[in-house]
């Protein structure tokens, strides 16, 4: 398990020089004939469906099936304004419908199975990303309540990010073909103003050795303006219940405290690059004029270099201590205490208010037992 690498960067460790190869033959095909109106128009659609059908007879074996799938609903989902369109009226939708035929399956399946391409393409067109939570900080933002907060205390940094679990946090989701997973990341994608405004949050583990039969679990998570965010979540536990995953909760508590540490003024984020190239040339960029052909030719190459760019967050926050296991009666344990965010009124007649992080703790005696903290499934 790479809890570092997204969807994206594995789909090219798997599919290697395959799937750029592909998605360049495949932009060369749609692009406007000549003499038509570059950029995006009502055509593109038509045009990327029209090249997937002409080029999936060349492919010769299901990685690189899969590396045109995923190539294709890149290229569609850049050209649109909403990835998420509803069907019919979205491209999405019409080249799911050719997929489906070229395959055999039902548009609806094919939909499902390549719902995790449509995030990562959505996470590239937003400038990939990835935040990473330091493993000390994810523990103390799992044992973190979200209490007092409300929507409008939520925002994510940029329209679609990805949040990468550094560790097993004891989140499983679960596959129909393979059973239970841990999860290793998820992509949060805000869509919508106002009354409309929500998230929509694709959960992911790597289930397999073929990226389109990895494990996820998709949702859309309304925001309305003012609520208070155990409501929303209470909201959203009846409306799943159905289906059982009620257990989502515990993480989308988490992802929750992961977006507000880091939207958070006193958070402690680093942008790393962990390719020593694309650090080179990122010193280099920094030295050009702002404005210059240069900067943006070196720009261009260091997203070749590393595609993704990784903000730390929590790098020095001391390690959660576990509570003790010596000796003692049951009677007295070690209690952990639910962290919480509240709003600190300061500034002239205290009108003004500071968002405060009251981090989890445990206490009472050192060599208190204590209860094994539970697993949280998501099935």
């Amino acid at each position: 398990m790479n809890h570092l690498a997204t969807c994206y960067e594995r789909t090219l460790a798997v599919f290697g020089d395959r799937y750029p190869r592909i998605e360049r033959r495949l932009e060369l095909l749609s692009r406007p004939a000549s003499g038509e109106a570059a950029g995006p128009d009502a055509s593109a659609g038509d045009r990327i469906i029209a090249g997937t059908i002409e080029l999936f007879p060349e492919m010769s074996d299901p990685r690189e099936m899969a590396a045109l799938l995923w190539a294709a609903n890149w290229l569609t989902v850049r050209q649109e304004k909403h990835p998420f369109n509803p069907p019919p009226v979205s491209d999405l939708s019409r080249l799911w419908g050719a997929i489906g035929s070229l395959f055999g399956r039902d548009p609806t399946e094919v939909m499902w199975t390549t719902m995790v391409t449509v995030c990562d393409a959505w996470h590239r067109v937003e400038g990939r990303k990835a935040y990473l939570p330091s493993e000390a900080l994810a523990r103390r933002l799992l044992a973190t309540e979200l209490r007092g907060l409300r929507t409008d205390d939520l925002r994510l940094p940029f329209r679609c990010i990805y949040v990468a679990l550094p560790c097993d946090l004891g989140l499983r989701i679960r596959s129909p073909r393979s059973g239970w997973h841990p999860m290793e990341g998820a992509y949060l994608a805000e869509l919508g103003e106002g009354p409309s405004r929500q998230w929509h949050i694709l959960l992911w583990s790597s289930a397999s050795a073929e990226p389109l039969r990895d494990c996820h679990h998709s949702f859309d998570l309304p925001l309305r303006p003012g609520w208070a965010l155990d409501d929303i979540l209470e909201e959203c536990r009846a409306a799943y219940s159905h289906s059982g995953k009620e257990v989502w909760l515990d993480a989308f508590r988490f992802l929750m405290n992961v977006v507000i540490y880091a939207t958070w003024p006193d958070a402690e984020r680093d942008e790393v690059m962990l390719n020593t190239e694309a650090r080179a040339l990122w010193d280099r960029v920094q030295k050009l004029p702002r404005i210059s052909a240069k900067r943006d030719r070196l720009k261009e190459e260091l997203k070749r270099h590393d595609p993704v760019k990784r903000i730390i967050l929590g790098r020095s926050v001391p390690k959660y201590e576990s509570p003790g296991t010596g000796p003692g009666s049951e009677l007295v344990k070690r209690v952990q205490v639910q962290g919480h965010w509240k709003q600190q009124p300061h500034g002239p007649a205290l009108t003004l208010r500071k968002t405060i992080w009251v981090q989890p703790y445990w206490k009472g005696p050192e060599d208190g037992v204590f209860e094994t903290p539970a697993e949280h499934r998501l099935v």
